[in-house]
């Protein structure tokens, strides 16, 4: 996905922005809502961005389970 895609037109957040988001340990829709601000305005994007929220959550998870353990 393209980091500079945006995601809520209303409050300009990007995938990016909601990657970083769950890098800094945001778990579910609510929690990146009370950070970002995303689908708070007009919620035409509310879909849309849980969507790509599931979706970028998902990956990191995922990445985070392929990285060595250092203990």
């Amino acid at each position: 996905m393209k980091k500079e895609k945006m995601v809520c037109h209303c409050r300009h957040i990007t995938i990016g922005d909601i990657e970083q988001a769950v890098s800094q340990g945001v778990a579910d829709f609510s929690q990146l809502q009370a950070m970002t601000g995303v689908a708070q305005s007009c919620r035409r994007c509310r879909e849309y961005a849980e969507n790509i929220f599931i979706a970028v959550l998902k990956d990191y998870e995922q990445n985070q389970e392929k990285e060595p353990r250092l203990f």
